[in-house]
C-alpha cells in the first residue's frame, strides 16, 4: 500500500496532531552529550544511532498500524540499536571475579500518528495515536555467577 490512504484523509484531521510531527534528531560526531563534557569516555557496550520514519509498524498491544509519515507529516524517531547484543561488555575483564556482563538492549514506548482503518476512509476519526516500542539504548548488565 502506498502513500494514497493519506491523500483520502482531509488536511482538517491532521490540525489536531501538529505538535506530533516534529523529527528527532542525531547529533554530530564528535558532540559531547555529557555535562560535564568529558570526550575521553567510553561506552561498555557499543551502538549506532539511527533516525527512523516508520510507515508501519506494531503496537505495543501487537496491532500491526500505518503511521503517518509523508510529504509534510513526518514522524522522525531517534533510535540507538545495539550492535553487540548478548555479548559480553568491553572491558570485561576489568569487572570483579565471580561476574559476568552481557550487553542488553533497552526500549521506549513512543506515540505516533497513525491511520484508524486500512484505507483512510472513516471520516469520523481517520487518525489517532498508537504506542510503540523503539530501541533507545544499549546497556551492560552485570551478574553475580559466584565463585
Amino acid at each position: 500500500m502506498g502513500s494514497n490512504y493519506l491523500r483520502k484523509i482531509p488536511r482538517q484531521y491532521f490540525e489536531a496532531y501538529n505538535n506530533f510531527f516534529l523529527n528527532d534528531s542525531l547529533l554530530t560526531e564528535g558532540l559531547s552529550t555529557r555535562i560535564d563534557g568529558q570526550i575521553d569516555e567510553q561506552p561498555l557496550c557499543l551502538s549506532k544511532e539511527e533516525l527512523l520514519f516508520p510507515k508501519k509498524a506494531q503496537t505495543i498491544d501487537k496491532e500491526t498500524k500505518l503511521i503517518v509519515n509523508h510529504g509534510n507529516y513526518l514522524q522522525g524517531v531517534r533510535v540507538e540499536v545495539c550492535m553487540n547484543e548478548s555479548s559480553p561488555c568491553q572491558f570485561k575483564e576489568s569487572f570483579p571475579a565471580g561476574y559476568t556482563t552481557v550487553c542488553r538492549q533497552k526500549y521506549i514506548a513512543r506515540k505516533l500518528v497513525v491511520v484508524t482503518t486500512a484505507d483512510g476512509s472513516d471520516s469520523q476519526t481517520p487518525l489517532s495515536t498508537s504506542d510503540f516500542l523503539f530501541p533507545s539504548c544499549c546497556v551492560c548488565k552485570t551478574r553475580n555467577i559466584g565463585r
